[in-house]
């Protein structure tokens, strides 16, 4: 469960996150839409802890991200909407790199890589270099490093950006199937990928929290003015087929920098 407790954010002077109270539950798919600007990548970040609030507080899990920031990485896996890559390693060698830098060793690290690389359909191209990936090849290696080390939440932003509605909707069954297992939160501009994701989605405007609720519900809402989407049944996959199987990480305990 993520405890989001009057988090705003300044720049200069400037705010671009007003006192931002949410509780986001588990298991669930939460969207935040908005515009450009809106606050949700900003958002996004604190919540992953790689920016700092002005003000407010974050639990993950119960751990306070800026007094507990070790305990509380352990529980997140992050999707930026641009992640750093090294153009000359392979798929294999950067989730290692990864993997390891979230203090997974021996075996267990090996055993999530090649279950990671199943999963994003990598393994065909594990041994090819980033620099030789495809957009949609990149972006699943995206959803693979954030899945090293097994995290209970997973952050993603903009994940289908720059991607043909072909790749797009495979990220989507992707994200799906994660989503049996593990809360994910999404950040996009494109509301119709979050209200055909998302249980709930948050709606930010100016830095402020304008609604949250069912897409459904937010789409009778006239003064959001939102996009419709038809929203048909997904069909049901194969149970077994889906089934989310990534090692639980054995941490050492190391004491902090």
């Amino acid at each position: 469960m993520i405890e989001i407790k009057s988090i705003s954010k300044q720049y200069d002077g400037e705010t671009v996150l007003h006192d931002t109270n949410l509780l986001i539950r588990n298991r669930m798919i939460y969207g935040l839409f908005g515009l450009h600007e809106a606050g949700k990548s900003t958002l996004l970040r604190i919540l992953a802890g790689t920016l700092t609030p002005t003000q407010g507080t974050v639990l993950i899990n119960g751990y306070d991200i800026i007094r507990k920031p070790k305990e509380a990485r352990r529980q997140i896996g992050y999707l930026p909407q641009e992640f750093p890559s090294a153009d000359e390693l392979t798929p294999y060698e950067y989730l290692a790199f990864v993997a390891s830098a979230k203090g997974v060793k021996g075996e267990l690290l090996h055993a999530q890589i090649k279950e990671a690389l199943v999963l994003t359909r990598l393994t065909a191209v594990q041994e090819r270099s980033l620099r030789n990936l495809s957009p949609a090849e990149k972006q699943r290696l995206g959803l693979a490093q954030a899945l090293m080390g097994n995290p209970d939440i997973l952050y993603l932003d903009e994940p289908t950006d720059g991607l043909s509605p072909k790749d797009a909707m495979e990220i989507h069954t992707l994200i799906r199937k994660l989503a049996q297992s593990k809360t994910v939160v999404i950040a996009s501009h494109v509301y119709a990928d979050l209200s055909l994701l998302c249980d709930r989605i948050i709606v930010l405007k100016d830095g402020r929290v304008i609604a949250e609720d069912t897409p459904e519900t937010l789409e009778a809402r006239e003064d959001l003015m939102l996009p419709q989407v038809l929203h048909i049944e997904q069909p049901q996959e194969d149970e077994e087929s889906d089934e989310i199987t990534i090692h639980e990480a054995d941490y050492e305990d190391e004491e902090d920098n």
